[in-house]
């Protein structure tokens, strides 16, 4: 994913969830607080072609690398799943 600006990536989640791992640009927010560089993903410089295709390949042609953050991919959803944002959003409810 190739983004100058991001909010919540909602195909990051989706990707990762399914476990799938990301090449995503390392915007200023969303992509960085979703993807863990080299533990489910990769981040790249924002406006770097040459980093994002360089990214790409990396995961593109290391199967091991691949199935590495294909396997810690779905631990999105303990920072971000519905029993996660329910509780975080019930907490605030009390404040």
């Amino acid at each position: 994913m190739a983004s100058r600006f991001e909010g919540l990536g909602i195909a990051h989640l989706e990707a990762l969830s399914s476990g799938l791992p990301v090449v995503a640009t390392d915007c200023e927010s969303g992509p960085r607080e979703i993807v863990r560089h080299e533990v489910d993903g990769l981040l790249v410089k924002t406006e770097d072609v040459e980093e994002l295709t360089e990214g790409m390949n990396k995961l593109m042609n290391n199967p091991a690398l691949r199935q590495q953050f294909a396997q810690r991919a779905p631990e999105i959803l303990d920072r971000f799943g519905m029993e996660k944002v329910m509780d975080d959003w019930a907490l605030m409810m009390k404040l």
